[in-house]
């Protein structure tokens, strides 16, 4: 990457620069509550943060942009007032592989009290390849409801470049 002295820049003409880092990407669930079916990705709509761009909000899954170790978290919120499983089984996957499981309770009859929500975490320090593909994904059931309201996140850094 070429550095770019002050005297370089003419003005008014655009400075490109090639991106450098650091790499990091925080995205969350902003709206009340979300359904998901088993195997496919939790789409975390709602950028946080996203230096480098590798986070596809559509799609739920991160592109690897640089090899290196990555600290990789995720919060989920299983939601107490849904009819849906209130089990939440969900991982972090990379390239199709679980590497970390994170795993909440929400139950709409608790104690007969009303609802009672949960909230599990899980992260992990990993080795990850450019090109690779990150993702989080409910595991066991189908139409599991994930609470939003900024409770549920997924989120990553490239800690040490190779």
């Amino acid at each position: 990457m070429k550095t770019v002295s002050f005297s370089e820049i003419k003005h008014g003409a655009p400075v490109r620069r090639q991106y450098d880092g650091p790499w990091t990407f925080s995205y969350r669930i902003d709206h009340k509550v979300q359904t998901f079916n088993r195997n496919g990705p939790i789409v975390f709509p709602n950028k946080i943060t996203d230096l480098g761009g590798g986070y596809d909000n559509n799609t739920g899954i991160y592109t690897v942009p640089r090899a290196g170790v990555y600290i990789l978290s995720c919060s989920l919120l299983a939601d107490g007032n849904s009819t849906s499983n209130p089990k939440l089984h969900a991982s972090i996957i990379v390239d199709g592989t679980p590497i970390a499981k994170v795993f909440a309770y929400g139950d709409s009859k608790s104690n007969g009290n009303g609802s009672h929500r949960d909230q599990g975490s899980s992260t992990v320090f990993v080795e990850l390849k450019q090109g690779s593909g990150v993702w989080v994904k409910v595991t066991d059931d189908d139409h599991v409801t994930v609470g939003g309201g900024k409770y549920s996140m997924f989120s990553g850094y490239l800690l040490w470049e190779y």
